[in-house]
């Protein structure tokens, strides 16, 4: 299998600053994580870098064309600090594995799956968001991992981020 991992908020976009940290450096550790998981299983990997390395969303959007899944990491915040759940943008013929996807993370993280069983639809993100997301219009699968927002939730994604990379990697196998 042809797999592309990617951190969001590429070049100089540290994404959200929640709690200290910066969801590019969390998104850039859990994507190195993966996809070394994911070449110990004999998959074909590419990834939008190398470490410390993340590049900006137009050219990490190239690395979708030829690859049998593409994921692209981030996490969620929102002004509401309870907020929590995990969710993951994509086009319909992606709803069981984005469903998977964010089954395999909430059971890991202990926080629930979001929207319609942890799929979010593509249009509906573009409608509520009112831009289209560019990954997943083109195929790719935009993983909301936890909200960095909520401390509670982002202390149990640092207790847990191996977990959260192996879950990833079995719930697209």
């Amino acid at each position: 299998m042809h797999v592309t991992v990617t951190a969001g908020h590429g070049g100089t976009d540290p994404g959200n600053t929640w709690n200290g940290h910066h969801e590019a450096k969390l998104m850039m550790q859990l994507r190195h994580i993966l996809a070394a998981k994911l070449r110990s299983e004999g998959h074909i990997v590419r990834e939008d870098g190398g470490r410390g390395e993340n590049w900006a969303l137009s050219d990490a959007m190239r690395l979708i064309a030829g690859s049998t899944v593409a994921l692209e990491l981030h996490t969620n915040a929102s002004t509401n600090q309870s907020a929590t759940g995990v969710e993951v943008v994509s086009l319909p013929e992606h709803r069981e594995l984005s469903q998977r996807v964010a089954h395999a993370i909430g059971s890991v993280l202990n926080i629930p799956t979001r929207r319609d069983k942890g799929w979010f639809p593509h249009a509906q993100c573009a409608a509520e968001r009112g831009f289209e997301p560019g990954f997943s219009k083109r195929g790719g699968l935009i993983v909301e991992v936890f909200f960095q927002s909520n401390p509670e939730d982002l202390r149990k994604y640092l207790e847990r981020y191996w977990l959260v990379a192996s879950a990833i990697a079995r719930a697209i196998q």
